[in-house]
């Protein structure tokens, strides 16, 4: 979004023309709020509980996707090696 300037020398018209605009750009505040709230929770519900995770990291998911492909990593070496 590019940012509304209101230069010193401008007419009090102009500035009532620009800070309504700055109005329209931002939107309504409340709906801002509520929208993004409800995006959070979206993410928060399709995400899940941490804690219900079958891996031992359970501290984020990236730390429980990194210890699942290590497991599949080592499990491919042992199966590449059974196969030699």
């Amino acid at each position: 979004m590019a940012v509304t300037q209101v230069p010193k020398n401008t007419e009090i018209q102009q500035w009532v023309e620009n800070t309504n605009q700055i109005g329209v750009d931002l939107g309504d505040p409340g709906i801002l709020a509520g929208t993004i709230v409800a995006g959070i929770n979206d993410i928060d519900a399709i995400v899940g509980i941490l804690a219900s995770l079958d891996t031992v990291d359970q501290t984020d998911l990236v730390a429980a996707l990194n210890e699942v492909k290590r497991t599949v990593f080592i499990m491919a070496l042992v199966l590449t090696e059974t196969v030699d």
